[in-house]
């Protein structure tokens, strides 16, 4: 059993007094590496346990200190490692590269700023860089001032208060002298997605020999799919669809190999040998009582090994060539049939598929289940890759996998029960079994095939009309090419990654698109795996938003999207868990990433990277109840809202969850304090909101009618005329008339109701009480929500809430001693 471990959030860490060991994990050390070397800036700069300031230090850093990157920077913080073997985030306001070091160094504007000609904002301005606007850094000496040099070339400083840097660590491509690439054409850094180059020119083979191709990428632009390949003398050599060249007769051929991500293609020729050596007669035929397959091409099963319980079955998913001939090595064991294996008896047997060219076998266990215990589920499918959490009695269970190449398992004892991790390693089938006072138990496990998509999501999370989306996928390494599938209304288009990195174990793909009508995109992400097909899957399917207001302080009362910003401020308050971690305040709940929270029955992505822990609190924040939720409690109460406060209200529920929108005191400000309820008469051409989610769309006045279609929350409707019966005669936005139930629209008419009429003074009292964990204070959760009132009513973003910069007056009614101001 591993030890117990629990998660204290990151916000609360340095405020914990009685707290004197918080990082007493395994020792882990990455020797310092000059490639990526770099240097402190500054005298006793903080090294913390996590990327936030409000997380515990673990030590200093001198002036012209070297140190080592670990990771690419995010959002200002740098996870690095000293000499010494201290690990930890450091500002990147204080780093350097060294001279020699393989760190690129980049930064982009928080804000419209200017580049003057010295360290000085008196000196002459140069130039100047819009807000998000990336460009080169080429000293970052001062931690006042960072040098940079604009797309033109043009050099100057740029003041860090509004501008942050990032740090990468670039590795330089390289082959050994076994991979270095024999190829006529020179390999350039501008070639696109589909291009690829082969590792050879020409084979020579003797006769029934075989040579796998293995097209490779030649630069981070993009993938190519492979899948299609062609021999000019099948007589000769002949190529199978996934790549392999078999020697047939003596002779030449030419196979071409053409990517039909790009339509390019390249070639090689092959050389066949007579096999002088192979002198042996042709043996006669003899009676076998096992059927032989005729020769036939190749194919390929993913299954490594099985598992079946007595008296089921398992069927074995074949590529390529179906046509095949099975045995197995011991039927009282085991049968197969047409790749079905039957369990007869415990006991262990070989299956082995066949062709008459290529034969492949793996082994199959067949058991019985346990009993005793209880357990949340007997059989799960997961893919390669990804966990899977189920619950057993007995918290001193103790488990362990039939066949951990498969699948491995991790868990924890919570309360009388305890929480199981469930991860797929390879295709194929094994048990998990567990053992505890209560009983024994066990779960049947399938792994099929990695899922074709890891993550998906877009940035910025809220667009603007005319603003360039970035669509981001996470793949494992094994995938050749990502397009994203685009769609909203009539307007349909393809984007292709054209930009791709490796992140751990997995790639980063990205394509860009300049979107200009406002809405909400359907975005299916589909990757092209090594048998050149493109595939899709639930983890695959996002959507991308563009807001129709310009102006991110204008008050419209129509749905929103949580911005970059506050996605970023949730990350630092929360803080990165790689794996499943058991919440220290609830005791119960398991979390991974930044704040993610796995449930019974669910499957996850366990020991994750941070860009994936990223993309799950996208997912978090969009797809579960936290953006639903304020969006249709102030579009249901009729209220006008920003971009700032909707960002606040989110992280405040995100933290806090959705109830605390409807705390009597909360809905007295916010809804019954922005004005008047806005229930006057709506006028003929008056915008209208739906409020509610599946709202029908009828041909008429009745349910009788037929449905047109269903609105989604936030949608637009323009009303033709007045309520009949209950119903509003409408038009949407896509030029369509009918009908919807009058309760599920919302006119926010002249009088309605604003955020921007909430008193500060009013707001503050009732959201800095939620400080509270139990009947004990805490200065994280206090800050916390001195941060989101400063969105709230300032657009300021930034973590710094323990500085009061606003001079907010507030003590604990419960601690008097407790509090701001």
């Amino acid at each position: 059993m591993r030890n117990l471990r629990y998660r204290l959030p990151i916000s609360l860490i340095s405020f914990l007094l009685a707290v004197t060991v918080l990082f007493s994990s395994l020792p882990y050390s990455v020797s310092a590496e000059e490639s990526f070397q770099i240097y402190c800036t500054g005298s006793s700069v903080r090294v913390r346990d996590a990327a936030s300031l409000s997380s515990n230090v673990l030590g200093y850093l001198d002036n012209d200190q070297a140190v080592t990157l670990l990771e690419d920077s995010y959002n200002s913080w740098a996870y690095i490692e000293t000499s010494s073997g201290l690990k930890g985030y450091t500002s990147t306001r204080y780093l350097n590269k060294s001279e020699g070091s393989q760190v690129s160094m980049s930064g982009y504007a928080t804000e419209n700023i200017n580049v003057y000609s010295d360290k000085s904002s008196g000196s002459q301005s140069v130039g100047s860089i819009k807000s998000g606007e990336s460009v080169t850094v080429t000293d970052n000496s001062d931690c006042d001032w960072a040098k940079v040099q604009l797309s033109d070339g043009t050099s100057g400083y740029v003041n860090q208060d509004l501008f942050i840097v990032e740090l990468k660590k670039y590795e330089a491509p390289s082959f050994t002298p076994e991979e270095t690439p024999n190829i006529n054409s020179q390999i350039t850094s501008n070639m696109y997605a589909g291009d690829f180059v082969l590792l050879e020119n020409s084979v020579t083979l003797k006769e029934g020999e075989t040579y796998l191709i293995s097209p490779t990428l030649s630069t981070n632009y993009g993938a190519s799919g492979l899948m299609y390949y062609n021999s000019s003398d099948n007589d000769v050599a002949s190529v199978s669809s996934v790549g392999r060249i078999t020697a047939n007769s003596e002779g030449q051929a030419v196979i071409t190999v053409t990517s039909p991500f790009s339509e390019k293609s390249q070639s090689m020729s092959i050389t066949v040998e007579k096999d002088e050596s192979n002198t042996e007669p042709t043996p006669e035929p003899t009676e076998e009582t096992t059927e032989s397959g005729s020769s036939g091409g190749d194919f390929e099963i993913l299954e490594t090994a099985v598992s079946v319980y007595v008296g089921e079955s398992y069927s074995v998913k074949v590529f390529g060539d179906t046509d095949l001939s099975w045995k197995s090595s011991n039927e009282s064991v085991a049968t197969v049939s047409g790749g079905t294996i039957y369990g007869k008896s415990s006991g262990e047997a070989t299956i082995t598929a066949y062709n008459g060219s290529y034969e492949k076998s793996f082994k199959v266990t067949v058991t019985t289940p346990s009993s005793g215990g209880s357990i949340s589920h007997t059989y799960i499918e997961i893919p390669a890759g990804k966990s899977y959490m189920v619950s057993c009695s007995g918290s001193d269970a103790v488990w362990s996998s039939d066949n951990t190449s498969i699948a491995q398992v991790d868990w924890d004892p919570v309360g009388t029960s305890s929480y199981v991790y469930i991860e797929g390693q390879n295709p194929g089938t094994t048990v998990i079994r567990g053992k505890s006072s209560k009983g024994n138990v066990s779960c049947m496990v399938k792994v099929t095939e990695a899922a074709p998509q890891r993550f998906a999501y877009t940035s910025p999370n809220s667009g603007y009309s005319g603003g360039v989306m970035t669509f981001i996928a996470i793949t494992g390494k094994e995938q050749q090419a990502v397009k994203f599938e685009v769609s909203m209304g009539g307007e349909n288009f393809t984007v292709y990654a054209n930009e791709k990195t490796e992140n751990g174990g997995t790639i980063i793909w990205k394509g860009t698109k300049t979107l200009y009508s406002p809405g909400k995109y359907s975005v299916v992400t589909y990757s092209q795996n090594k048998r050149g097909e493109w595939e899709t899957c639930s983890d695959g399917v996002t959507d991308a938003f563009v807001t129709s207001v310009d102006d991110p302080k204008t008050t419209v009362c129509e749905e929103h999207r949580t911005s970059d910003e506050v996605i970023a401020l949730i990350s630092n308050y929360e803080g990165f868990l790689s794996e499943v971690t058991i919440d220290s305040i609830t005791g119960k709940d398991p979390t991974l990433g930044y704040g993610k929270v796995v449930g019974v029955g669910s499957s996850f992505y366990n020991h994750i990277t941070k860009q994936e822990g990223l993309a799950y609190l996208y997912q978090t924040v969009n797809l579960g109840y936290y953006s639903k939720a304020v969006n249709n409690y102030l579009i249901s109460n009729g209220v006008k809202f920003n971009q700032q406060q909707y960002d606040a209200l989110v992280s405040m529920v995100y933290n806090l969850g959705s109830g605390v929108l409807y705390d009597s005191d909360v809905m007295d400000v916010l809804i019954y304090g922005s004005g008047s309820s806005g229930t006057g008469t709506p006028s003929v051409g008056d915008t209208g909101t739906i409020n509610g989610t599946y709202v029908a769309f009828r041909e008429g006045p009745s349910t009788n009618y037929n449905k047109m279609r269903e609105f989604e929350l936030g949608e637009k409707v323009t009303l033709i005329s007045g309520s009949t019966d209950d119903w509003y005669h409408v038009r949407d936005s896509y030029g369509t008339e009918g009908y919807v139930y009058a309760s599920y629209v919302t006119f926010a008419v002249a009088t309605g109701r604003d955020l921007n009429n909430v008193d500060e003074e009013a707001m503050k009292e009732v959201t800095l009480v939620y400080h509270h964990a139990g009947t004990t204070c805490y200065w994280g959760l206090l800050y916390r929500r001195i941060d989101e009132m400063e969105i709230f009513f300032h657009g300021d973003y930034i973590l710094d809430g323990r500085n009061n910069k606003y001079g907010y007056h507030y003590y604990c009614h419960l601690d008097s001693s407790f509090g701001v101001g």
